[in-house]
C-alpha cells in the first residue's frame, strides 16, 4: 500500500512539473525564474530590433516653402537601389545614391531610433516651411516624420538638443540629396552644432 501511494504522489509530481513547464519568452527561449516573476528584473539581453534592416526601402522627402501666396513643394522618392527622382518646380531630376550612401542612410536611421520618433519636431512657424520624411521599410514600416523651422535649430542650442536624433536623420538624408547646398543652405551649419553638442 506505501509502495502505491509514493507511485502516484511521482505520477501526480511529474505531471505537474509537465504542465508547469518552463518559462520562456516569445521566441521560445528559457526565462530565468525571477525574470518570469518579475518582467522588469529579465536578465534576458535587450537587444534593439533592426526594423530597417535590409527590407525593401522606399524613403519620400518632401521640401514645402513659402512662395507668394502658395506653398512650393519639391519632392525626393528613394529606392532600394538608390534610383531616386526630384519632382516640383522645373523639369524632373533623376540621381542615383550609391551602395555605400543607401548603406549610411539606412544605418543613421537605425541608430538614431527613426522608427520611435514624434510625429513633429522644431517649433511651428506660420511664415516658414517644413520638410518631412516618409520612410517604408518592408510591410511593418510606413513611417511619417515633420521637420519644422530647420533653419533656427542650429542658432538655439536648447530645442536642437531636444530635437538632436531627428537633426542628425535630416541632416544624413539631406547630405545626398543636395552635396552642393543648392537647397538646404542650412545643412552644414546644422551639421556642425549638432558636433559642438558632443564636445
Amino acid at each position: 500500500m506505501r509502495e502505491s501511494s509514493l507511485r502516484t504522489w511521482v505520477f501526480v509530481l511529474a505531471a505537474l512539473a509537465v504542465g508547469v513547464g518552463v518559462p520562456t519568452d516569445r521566441g521560445g527561449r528559457d526565462v530565468p525564474a525571477a525574470a518570469a516573476a518579475d518582467p522588469k528584473k529579465s536578465d534576458l539581453p535587450t537587444e534593439r530590433p533592426d526594423l530597417i534592416g535590409d527590407e525593401p526601402l522606399t524613403i519620400v522627402f518632401r521640401r514645402s516653402v513659402p512662395k507668394g501666396h502658395f506653398m512650393g513643394h519639391w519632392n525626393w522618392s528613394i529606392n532600394s537601389a538608390g534610383e531616386a527622382e526630384l519632382t516640383g518646380y522645373g523639369r524632373p531630376r533623376k540621381v542615383t545614391l550609391s551602395a555605400d550612401q543607401m548603406a549610411a542612410i539606412r544605418r543613421c536611421l537605425r541608430d538614431e531610433e527613426f522608427t520611435s520618433f514624434k510625429d513633429s519636431y522644431g517649433p511651428f512657424d506660420m511664415e516658414g516651411g517644413e520638410d518631412t520624411l516618409t520612410v517604408i521599410a518592408g510591410g511593418d514600416i510606413n513611417k511619417t516624420v515633420r521637420f519644422q523651422s530647420v533653419w533656427h535649430w542650429a542658432g538655439d542650442p536648447p530645442t536642437l538638443r531636444k530635437v538632436a536624433s531627428a537633426a542628425r536623420v535630416w541632416v544624413a538624408v539631406v547630405e545626398f540629396l543636395d552635396p552642393d547646398e543648392k537647397m538646404f543652405r542650412e545643412r552644414k551649419t546644422l551639421a556642425k552644432a549638432l558636433q559642438s553638442l558632443k564636445k
